[in-house]
């Protein structure tokens, strides 16, 4: 192996000579050679060892390294973005009391199916996130009994038609309610019953979330 990346080193040399582009293209795609060398084996390392055509290799290289070059920094950057984006909703959930996954949620509704439980999450019958490929369902939407309760339930079927990020927002943000004391909006949902006036402005914040979103 080591002889094989000494060789492809000379090679990468040449291009390297030309122009200072033309470095940093072949400095990129050393350390691109180098980390996939580590995962030949054997036979491909004896194969690769085999071959003799210089010039179709720094042809190859250079292809290579261009991809890596000039468009790897734009897929890491996104890729980037969306880890950062995970990260942080990941941190303010759990401040919120943490979320279960499809399993979780199954084992609360009395061991469901995860289809019965997409079903819920279809008709709006259960709050939840899609963030990175996955299903997370915030525990505050559950009552002290597992239970999901009617003021909470009738934000929620206004809620499934918006965002669900923003939906996070505005049911983890605060108000205050009828004795003075301020709430995170899910704690007024499913705790101690409030005046018909106190819902009806969690309705209203609710429907709005487009417009105060855009």
């Amino acid at each position: 192996m080591t002889a094989l990346i000494k060789t492809q080193t000379q090679l990468v040399e040449q291009i390297a000579a030309t122009n200072e582009l033309a470095a940093v293209v072949a400095t990129r795609m050393l350390n691109v050679f180098n980390r996939s060398v580590k995962t030949f084996s054997n036979h491909e390392l004896a194969q690769l060892a085999a071959l003799c055509d210089a010039e179709m290799s720094i042809k190859l290289g250079i292809k290579l390294a261009e991809a890596q070059v000039f468009i790897e920094p734009e897929v890491l950057n996104q890729s980037k973005k969306k880890s950062q984006g995970e990260a942080f909703f990941l941190k303010a959930l759990e401040q919120h009391g943490g979320g279960y996954d499809t399993s979780g949620v199954a084992t609360i509704f009395g061991n469901i199916t995860a289809t019965a439980v997409g079903k819920k999450r279809k008709n709006h019958q259960l709050f939840f996130l899609k963030v990175a490929g996955k299903y997370y369902h915030p525990k505050f939407q559950f009552d002290n009994h597992h239970k999901i309760t009617k003021p909470f339930r009738d934000i929620l079927a206004i809620l499934g038609t918006k965002d669900q990020m923003a939906g996070f927002q505005l049911l983890t943000s605060t108000l205050e309610v009828n004795n003075g004391k301020t709430l995170p909006i899910y704690e007024i949902l499913k705790g101690e019953k409030q005046p018909r006036y106190v819902y009806e402005q969690i309705e209203k914040l609710a429907r709005r979330i487009d417009s105060l979103c855009g």
